[in-house]
């Protein structure tokens, strides 16, 4: 998670996303497409040896059920064409290939909105300075818009108000699930909260979930508790005081995290 996080120099946006399961990872494929084209921004699927690589008897995917979707495309040009136009929304209207008058420059370089670069014999002058930034801050629109229409809240099964809450992401998800019919067997008042949409949090949602829970235990598949990282660096939330978590290469089962967390529990 770390990785996909920081990969690249500087800051661009992108949107991270973790399927739970066989299905999820499916039909996130093609959300993620469409996320692609609508933010034309990198859409990055983190999965996991356990998710690629299992054995799983699912229903039938529903083929054609997830619309393609374009974002904005343009397809005509009045005037001059400017492929990185600076919007209220961060994102430029695109055309297909093949659109008369529709040529324009796609450098790697920052640029202005026609796409000239301006980070090489024009850089440091005050007219690049004040494009520059201009192009920088629209890129980073893109992030709001995500957050706000298409980045989904964390799911909550179990009941509304238990004495506590295990916060799982990707692929954990079937192994928490089976914990918590176990600790309910056991007569533990349990839920669990998942996380499929990594970045960027929604963030007052994810705040008004998380505040309602009394007690949250995270359950993560590395040493270090990156999403709960994660989670106090996007929104401030530091309400998660303990982590179980798995690192020897092997994923977690059910009856794996409900001996772990009985050992946790018992020294409150």
């Amino acid at each position: 998670m770390n990785l996909v996080l920081g990969a690249g120099q500087g800051d661009f946006p992108r949107i991270i996303l973790a399927p739970k399961d066989t299905e999820d990872a499916f039909y996130a494929a093609g959300r993620a497409l469409n996320l692609a084209e609508k933010y034309q921004t990198p859409v990055i699927i983190l999965s996991d040896l356990f998710l690629s690589e299992h054995f799983q008897t699912v229903d039938p995917f529903k083929f054609g059920s997830v619309p393609i979707e374009r974002g904005k495309v343009q397809t005509a040009v009045n005037g001059s064409y400017k492929r990185f136009l600076i919007t209220e929304d961060g994102i430029s209207p695109r055309m297909f290939p093949g659109v008369p008058k529709g040529m324009y420059c796609s450098p790697s370089d920052e640029h202005d909105e026609a796409g000239i670069v301006i980070s090489d014999v024009l850089a440091g002058l005050p007219s690049s300075l004040d494009i520059r930034n201009k192009i920088h801050a629209k890129r980073m629109r893109k992030l709001e818009g995500a957050r706000k229409d298409d980045i989904r809240l964390p799911t909550l099964t179990g009941p509304q108000n238990t004495d506590l809450t295990l916060l799982g992401w990707g692929s954990t998800y079937d192994a928490i699930e089976e914990a918590c019919q176990l600790l309910q067997q056991a007569g533990v008042s349990v839920n669990h909260v998942h996380f499929t949409d990594l970045y960027p949090l929604p963030i007052e949602g994810v705040l008004e979930l998380l505040n309602s829970c009394r007690e949250i235990i995270a359950i993560e598949t590395n040493y270090s508790s990156q999403f709960v990282r994660l989670l106090r660096a996007e929104t401030g939330f530091n309400n998660v005081k303990r982590t179980i978590n798995r690192y020897d290469g092997e994923p977690f089962t059910g009856e794996d995290i409900f001996n772990r967390l009985q050992e946790v529990l018992a020294h409150v």
